[in-house]
């Protein structure tokens, strides 16, 4: 088999090893930008770093997790998470809300993991990690951040379009991924943008500097925007930093990048090629904002607009260039979902989790019953049992022989108390032992 994902399970949790199909070039392991400050009381952005590890593969599981996670006083210290992507999420909801909660990372598991007809709604959260998701014809927004309590958020690698419905006439999808209402210290990072009329909003109107102002700082860095149409970003009130993306036209759009009311954009070392307005300062009904060119290469594009002197990053982060002259195959080769790992052939060697892992059941309480995830290295005898907080056995679950790879177990409860019980597994020489709540 041929991996694009290293994934190292260790007690629960994943680490992600990046090497991107440019070997010259090191993708991150973690967010260069503002996504990586310490402000706000958070140090960075982590997401759901040694959390335990779930997978979905509906939206439905998807939203009934999240909407059990809010913690809208911050009082529960809710656990670090990973949330795996696997295929293609849909939902009735037009967005699933990322609500009232932190320390989560959504991944999506190889080079097909999607929300389509549907996307994500980061809102009152914090340190949170969205990478290597498709974002496909989201009738509302890709992903939205929105209002003041959403900071440190980091998307990487993700992929947004409305392909194959290409929507010129700006009827039926609106932005592709949109940063409101005073969120702050976001990383947009590495993603692919086609086929999407409203692309990235940064503040959602003139009239919101109360909100806005001072908030809304955010990094756009190695992204590609390819046949869109305008909001590359359109910023409003902002201190945003736009550097080393690179824009394609197929006579699509209308312009690259807006700086409007207060806001302070710094525009470096991207390459726009085609483009016949790469900036402007003022856009439509809204007042000039500033805007700072550097080091950009205008290949058969037009005049850029700049005014004033915006600012300087490194007085919140370090960051290195990539020469713009560079951008065009660094950036193409790299940016978007299934691009964030090497495809490197694993001909004689299938790179598998270590010997065997024992997820958290889910759902957690639960009433009657719940399931039990678990990963094996190799082919071997699995017992997979639960017991009382007495030791005694209550449920042989799994004895037999199971092949390596992902199996999921389910336990029904109906007729036992409620109470904590221990589930284990035993397989390829390993123990392993979690408790769970049953709550009637």
């Amino acid at each position: 088999m041929r991996f694009l994902y290293i994934i190292l399970f260790v007690l629960g949790s994943i680490a992600i090893f990046a090497t991107p199909n440019d070997s010259t070039f090191a993708t991150e392991n973690s967010p260069i930008g503002f996504a990586s400050v310490n402000a706000m009381g958070v140090n960075g952005t982590t997401g759901g770093v040694g959390g335990d590890t779930i997978y979905f593969s509906n939206g439905t599981d998807l939203y009934t997790f999240l909407d059990d996670r809010k913690d809208p006083d911050s009082t529960l210290n809710l656990p670090p998470k990973v949330c795996i992507i696997v295929g293609t999420l849909t939902s009735t909801k037009k967005q699933l809300e990322i609500k009232q909660t932190y320390n989560l990372t959504f991944i999506g598991k190889g080079t097909d993991a999607a929300f389509e007809g549907t996307g994500l709604f980061v809102k009152q959260s914090r340190n949170i990690i969205i990478r290597n998701i498709q974002f496909r014809n989201a009738p509302i927004d890709g992903v939205a951040i929105q209002y003041p309590e959403s900071h440190h958020v980091w998307i990487d690698h993700c992929s947004f379009t409305d392909s194959p419905d290409i929507d010129t006439g700006d009827a039926r999808h609106d932005g592709a991924l949109d940063i409101t209402h005073g969120s702050s210290y976001v990383t947009v990072s590495w993603c692919y943008f086609t086929n999407h009329t409203k692309t990235c909003l940064l503040g959602h109107s003139d009239s919101n500097e109360a909100e806005d102002l001072g908030k809304l700082k955010t990094t756009y860095h190695h992204n590609w925007f390819d046949n869109t149409s305008q909001r590359h970003p359109r910023v409003r009130y902002a201190e945003c930093h736009v550097y080393n993306n690179y824009y394609t036209t197929r006579g699509r759009m209308l312009y690259g990048i807006a700086s409007t009311v207060q806001a302070k954009v710094l525009v470096e070392g991207n390459y726009f090629d085609g483009i016949s307005f790469p900036s402007y300062c003022g856009y439509a009904e809204s007042p000039v904002g500033d805007l700072l060119e550097r080091n950009n290469i205008y290949n058969n594009s037009g005049t850029p607009q700049s005014t004033g002197i915006a600012f300087e990053p490194t007085t919140y982060y370090s960051y290195k260039l990539t020469d713009a002259a560079d951008v065009p195959s660094v950036v193409s080769n790299n940016a978007g979902s299934g691009k964030l790992v090497s495809a490197v052939a694993m001909e004689t060697q299938e790179l598998k989790p270590a010997a065997c892992s024992l997820e958290q059941n889910y759902p957690n309480p639960f009433n009657p019953s719940t399931k039990i995830s678990y990963t094996l290295a190799k082919t071997g005898l699995v017992k997979l049992s639960v017991y009382n907080m007495l030791g005694q056995a209550i449920s042989a679950l799994v004895n037999k022989e199971q092949s390596a790879g992902e199996h999921t177990a389910e336990f029904d409860a109906a007729g036992l108390p409620s109470g904590i019980y221990i589930y284990r597994i035993t397989a390829n020489n390993i123990n392993e032992t979690r408790k769970m709540l049953l709550l009637k």
